[in-house]
């Protein structure tokens, strides 16, 4: 049986942080963030899941690909990517690299990306000041979100090492 090829894709930190908080103001399924969210305003709402859960924008991407291997750093994700991921992308890059995967049958060719992709609305005040919330809280994701926009997406012919 063949082992599963690891893939991952990488938000930009503050488009994550805004598409949030549309999703959790949108689905009562979301409970306590709905509940909490949907009386504030936008703006207002952005900070709340930084304050309430830290861990949300403390590098949270970095730190998942990293593991407790290394300090959760853009560099030292960037070296986790290298040793165990087939494939990583951003949000930006996502299409280029579904097709890429259709090419080499690594997907069902019938197979399409959920419209949940589209990514958050672009309120641009919204995204300068989730910017300015993350900062300090994100700045390793965001470096590794741009250290990967620079490169373009990695589909490798095989699997790397386990």
């Amino acid at each position: 049986m063949a082992l599963p090829v690891w893939m991952t894709v990488v938000r930009d930190p503050v488009e994550r942080l805004v598409s949030f908080l549309h999703y959790a103001r949108a689905v009562p399924a979301l409970k306590a963030w709905h509940h909490k969210l949907t009386p504030l305003s936008l703006e207002v709402g952005l900070a709340l899941p930084v304050d309430v859960w830290p861990k949300y924008a403390q590098s949270s991407h970095c730190c998942a690909i990293a593991g407790d291997e290394d300090v959760p750093t853009a560099s030292s994700a960037r070296r986790a990517i290298d040793r165990r991921y087939r494939m990583v992308c951003t949000m930006k890059q996502l299409g280029e690299a579904f097709g890429a995967l259709k090419r080499r049958d690594l997907v069902a060719q019938e197979a399409t990306l959920p419209h949940i992709f589209t990514g958050p609305a672009h309120d641009a005040t919204l995204l300068a000041q989730a910017r300015q919330i993350l900062a300090e809280h994100a700045a390793e994701d965001a470096a590794l979100h741009r250290m990967l926009l620079q490169d373009g997406s990695i589909l490798r012919d095989s699997p790397p090492e386990v």
